[in-house]
């Protein structure tokens, strides 16, 4: 999988987050959406982001798994292909 842009000038290996979090913004409670990530690699710091910023780059990364799910996988249909010849 290819790295995802969270933000216009922030993007990340999804092969390298072991956790994602999302907690949307409460109404009620006049709390701002809070997106993290944390990576296998303890290293790494965990990522986190707040209000708006939150909102996009959880908006990014679902939109980039929503794209990864619906591609066709490159090896779907090769071996339909070797049999028929």
């Amino acid at each position: 999988m290819f790295p995802i842009k969270l933000l216009e000038t922030e993007w990340v290996n999804p092969e390298a987050v072991l956790h994602v979090d999302f907690i949307p913004k409460n109404q009620s409670a006049s709390q701002a959406a809070v997106f993290n990530l944390s990576f296998q690699n303890t290293d790494f710091y965990p990522l986190q982001y707040r209000g708006a910023d939150a909102e996009e780059a959880f908006d990014n990364w679902k939109e980039a798994y929503a794209r990864e799910a619906s591609a066709p996988c490159c090896n779907r249909g090769s071996n339909d292909q070797k049999k028929n010849s």
